[in-house]
């Protein structure tokens, strides 16, 4: 059985303990739904370990895990742990008190990855007359010879996935992900390079 550290917006200071099965996986960092009190409130997970022997322990069950992926990482838990510390302010209202208003709730975070299609180098050598009768193959392959292709780009430039992942098998295209987050920092970098 896992034992889960939370730490719960109420005005006190000091973190709950809760039991958790084996088969699901607490992120240090992540939210999680525990009951309190009367009602189910959402804690986030500081530390968690395995214990055999939970006999003697008398202890709530955890109701369900809402994230999958950190979003507190371990220095900011770090630092509102000194935080609490040093200026004794309870660590449950001052984790929720960095967190934005609608992960107040059970939204989850979304981690969304952005698919990019290249040319290999296989793709690169090809015979084009051995696509000559698969028009839209070759129309694709010719347009990843000038440039990689993001999903979000597909519509603008007229291509397909299903034509993406034929390339794909064929081992003329190869397909990678990038997180969203890390594309919109290059392009949000881009513009500020551009304007200054």
């Amino acid at each position: 059985m896992i034992i889960v550290k939370v730490a719960l917006p109420v005005p006190i200071r000091k973190y709950f303990k809760y039991f958790m099965p084996d088969y699901m996986n607490p992120i240090i960092g992540g939210r999680i739904l525990v009951p309190f009190n009367s009602k189910d409130v959402i804690g986030i997970v500081v530390s968690w370990c395995k214990k055999n022997d939970i006999s003697q322990l008398k202890l709530k069950h955890a109701k369900s895990l809402i994230d999958t992926e950190v979003f507190c990482t371990n220095i900011i838990l770090e630092l509102i742990d000194w935080i609490s510390t040093n200026y004794h302010c309870p660590v449950g209202n001052l984790f929720f008190s960095i967190l934005p208003k609608i992960l107040h709730s059970h939204y989850p975070i979304e981690n969304k990855y952005i698919h990019q299609w290249s040319i290999t180098k296989k793709g690169q050598e090809l015979d084009l007359s051995y696509l000559k009768r698969k028009k839209k193959q070759l129309h694709t392959l010719l347009f990843l010879k000038k440039k990689a292709v993001l999903s979000t780009e597909l519509k603008e430039y007229h291509l397909s996935r299903s034509i993406l992942k034929k390339l794909e098998i064929q081992e003329l295209c190869k397909i990678k992900s990038i997180n969203a987050i890390l594309i919109k920092k290059k392009i949000f970098l881009n513009l500020k390079k551009n304007f200054f």
